[in-house]
């Protein structure tokens, strides 16, 4: 029998499988976390361990998550807070622990917001998840690939998730939504340097690509409305060639899908600015933990906590062994390779 077969039978076995696999998933935390002073890695998996009682997550899937943290510079304690708002994001979400946490550390970091001003969006991307058509996950990979390209213009976290739900609900795709988008903001942005055709369609609407790049550094929101208020008002005729000379073949369709639904976007805004949209994350939350599903997970996670706990007392033992039977291995080999023809003689010893 092989060492891994025999510590994986029984309860023992069961135990120290756990504890092998939570270690490992901690390993994975302690590269990446800087521990604050009085902190360390021991209190830290204490505490994923408790964490995983009270929340339907895997003590292996809030240690992913609190590695995210990590990679963005979070310390051990804000860590700690990331990984209770991510979960709480991936059940509210329906989202993969590995998925939502990469996702959120990198909203955060691109946005420069704190962990409360994450909540904050977290409760606006779940209330326009609950009143449109589309859903958190596809919001927050849209906010993913445009966050940057709208940050830099001056929208605000809530205006950048309405634009990403709105072309969601209008039917594009993520990754069509999330070029689409990021086409409109390099135009509100570069506006007064686009070429004369684009110049001549700028004119049609009133205004000039200096007018339009200035205003939207100044109000981005106001003047997007503008822009595509405009644009709505344009004859049929007349606004998909507007359309093709401002943004090129590539994005005019899906910049007449915006057009053509400013009513799914206006309440889009609505709907991401609501004061009721306060809990929203939380309450949607404790509707989705308070499943029998979630229950039982719940039930599992106390089971493992139970088998690490255990398990983790004979790690060191464990290690122990395995590095001396690793030697005896690596010396067996090294002399064997020293002396011609022994393999053969042992070979034959052995058969």
């Amino acid at each position: 029998l092989s060492l891994g077969n025999v510590i994986r039978g029984g309860i023992i076995g069961k135990g120290l499988g756990e504890a092998i696999s939570f270690e490992s998933a901690m390993a994975d935390v302690r590269k990446v976390v800087n521990f604050d002073e009085g902190d360390d890695i021991k209190k830290m998996s204490a505490d994923i361990l408790k964490m995983s009682q009270t929340l339907p997550v895997t003590a292996n899937e809030l240690a992913a998550i609190a590695a995210a943290g990590g990679q963005i510079g979070l310390g051990s304690k804000d860590v700690r807070e990331f990984t209770n708002l991510v979960t709480k994001m991936k059940v509210a979400f329906d989202m993969s622990a590995e998925d939502v946490g990469d996702s959120v550390a990198k909203i955060k970091n691109i946005l420069g917001i704190s962990l409360k001003d994450m909540e904050d969006l977290g409760d606006s991307i779940n209330n326009l998840s609950d009143n449109s058509a589309s859903k958190a996950r596809e919001i927050i990979d849209v906010m993913k690939r445009t966050a940057a390209a709208g940050k830099q213009i001056g929208f605000t976290k809530e205006q950048i998730a309405a634009l990403s739900s709105s072309f969601i609900s209008l039917g594009k795709g993520p990754e069509v939504a999330g070029t689409a988008i990021n086409s409109l903001y390099r135009v509100l942005a570069t506006a007064d340097n686009m070429g004369t055709k684009t110049e001549s369609a700028f004119a049609k609407l009133g205004i000039s690509g200096a007018f339009l790049k200035q205003a939207s550094f100044d109000d981005p929101q106001k003047a997007l409305d503008m822009f595509l208020q405009r644009i709505s008002k344009l004859d049929q005729k007349e606004q998909m060639g507007v359309l093709v000379d401002i943004f090129g073949r590539e994005f005019a369709d899906d910049m007449a899908t915006l057009v053509g639904g400013l009513d799914t976007y206006k309440e889009a805004l609505k709907n991401a600015g609501d004061e009721a949209k306060k809990g929203s994350l939380q309450r949607e939350f404790d509707t989705r933990a308070a499943t029998t599903e979630n229950s039982i997970i719940l039930m599992k996670n106390a089971f493992n906590s139970l088998a690490v706990n255990l398990g983790s007392v004979f790690l060191p033992a464990i290690s122990w062994v395995s590095a001396g039977i690793s030697y005896l291995v690596n010396s067996i080999t090294y002399i064997t390779g020293l002396v011609p023809g022994l393999n053969g003689v042992l070979g034959g010893l052995i058969a």
